[in-house]
């Protein structure tokens, strides 16, 4: 019996961890919020309890076999980088724009970045919404 009731409470620490604090820190754990990352559904509005918990639950599936392989895969061949949990929960792991950076061009585009993907959903704290930038080489 205390072997059950310690599988039950590690899974609901290591699954309910993440659901709670997209759920009620906007989209962050503090992993995410010192990285300047955020989850969002994919039209730019707040994750909800469903698609959290959908995300974090097939994140079994993206371990598979081993070392997040299946996980690794789906982001490569996604058009917007998605895990396969993120791919079925409708939603999208964005990074923040940050407040006060300036560019005499404008936002910032992924030029400046070492991340190859064409489209990035970009938060505007001012205005709570996403937009899509598109970079051109």
């Amino acid at each position: 019996m205390a072997a059950a009731i310690y599988v039950v409470v590690v899974f609901l620490f290591f699954w309910g961890y993440d659901v709670a604090f997209e759920v009620l820190a906007s989209g962050r754990t503090p992993g995410k919020r010192w990285n300047g990352l955020q989850v969002v559904r994919s039209g730019g509005q707040p994750i909800t309890f469903l698609p959290s918990a959908t995300r974090n639950l097939l994140r079994l599936i993206d371990w598979l076999p081993s070392l997040y392989l299946v996980g690794i895969v789906s982001i490569l061949a996604s058009a917007k980088n998605q895990r396969v949990g993120d791919i079925l929960a409708g939603t999208v792991v964005v990074r923040e724009r940050r407040a006060g950076i300036a560019s005499p061009t404008g936002p910032r585009s992924l030029r400046s970045s070492s991340s190859s993907c064409q489209d990035w959903p970009r938060s505007d704290r001012k205005r709570s919404r996403f937009t899509w930038t598109t970079t051109t080489s």
